[in-house]
């Protein structure tokens, strides 16, 4: 066999190794960008964006729902149910930014009766104006996303190509076919959780005080070397604004709740980073200069109420527990 010949066999035995494996990939589908036209609520799926979606659809009730990364993750949903009388539904995501958290609560004021918004507002949700892929390429969300977001189909077949090629898809593939469980249709992140333990003078907290301060060094390692480090989007912050505006035209109130870090982290940046620092004092000082009637700003940047920085409050640098979650809210409520 000459050169040549071996070069086109092994050209096409390529080409069918890869034709097979996308043939794979679409009829798995794991992450639901190629069969999933519409939110079904029996569809599995390894995709995060489409099981908070399915929460959604699934409680057409909801009047209450909150909006935060994986900082508002502890906040228990059926605590502020009993407490308003409210059908209630958490809708963080960790690592969603503002396009994910517009997508979501676009879907929200569509399919429930959504009167009031909880926002957790993070610094870093406006670093970018550019949704995720996963939101981008799922038909299901596609259309819930901002309007400016890039919608050229030439785009989406390109993506989708190489998605049915990529490594990570058929990794996501095998692991479906082992793990092919559906999602459970709770009212969101926090529903499991205890919250009158959360509340009880006997509550300690998830972690001891050596795990939490561990947790605090790499928290802050990864938030101030990488996460923390670009400027915020202006076309980010024009969105968010005009989708207050939106809410605010609907008669849908919202609470900004402007979350703190741990006070060891929160010191740390200050004195090693103080530009960083001051970009979120500006971004604070510009949420309360809103001027929009159904939006209210509450300021915890500096600390949570009774907050004594021990795991009764933290788990990390950046993430509080239940019982911080609920200081936060328990007057905003």
């Amino acid at each position: 066999m000459n050169a040549l010949k071996a070069i086109i066999l092994a050209g096409g035995l390529t080409v069918i190794l890869l034709l097979g494996v996308a043939t794979f990939n679409y009829n798995i589908d794991p992450m639901c960008f190629y069969q999933c036209e519409k939110v079904e609520l029996g569809k599995t799926t390894l995709n995060t964006y489409y099981q908070v979606a399915q929460k959604i659809f699934a409680h057409p009730k909801a009047e209450i729902v909150i909006l935060g990364s994986s900082r508002g993750q502890t906040t228990p949903p059926l605590w502020i149910e009993k407490e308003t009388g409210h059908q209630t539904l958490n809708l963080s995501m960790g690592g969603a930014e503002l396009s994910a958290k517009m997508a979501f609560l676009n879907i929200a004021i569509e399919q429930t009766k959504v009167k009031k918004v909880l926002w957790f507002a993070d610094y870093f949700e406006l670093l970018s104006e550019l949704a995720d892929v996963k939101i981008k390429s799922t038909p299901a969300l596609r259309s819930y996303l901002a309007t400016d977001q890039d919608h050229s189909k030439l785009s989406h077949i390109l993506s989708d190509i190489i998605g049915l090629i990529d490594h990570n898809t058929l990794e996501a593939s095998f692991y479906s076919l082992e793990h092919s469980s559906q999602s459970q249709l709770d009212q969101g992140t926090g529903s499991g959780l205890d919250f009158d333990r959360c509340q009880s003078e006997n509550y300690q907290g998830e972690k001891s005080n050596r795990e939490m301060e561990k947790e605090i060094g790499f928290s802050y390692d990864t938030y101030s070397r990488k996460i923390l480090r670009p400027e915020q989007s202006k076309k980010a912050w024009i969105q968010f604004v005009n989708k207050l505006e939106f809410l605010n035209s609907k008669n849908i109130d919202v609470v900004i709740i402007i979350p703190p870090y741990n006070p060891i982290f929160s010191s740390r940046l200050a004195n090693q980073y103080p530009e960083i620092f001051a970009r979120h004092r500006k971004w604070i000082d510009d949420l309360k200069n809103l001027k929009i009637s159904r939006i209210k700003v509450v300021d915890y940047f500096n600390s949570i109420p009774n907050d004594d920085g021990t795991p009764r409050y933290w788990n990390d640098g950046v993430h509080f527990t239940c019982r911080g979650a609920i200081e936060m809210l328990k007057h905003e409520i």
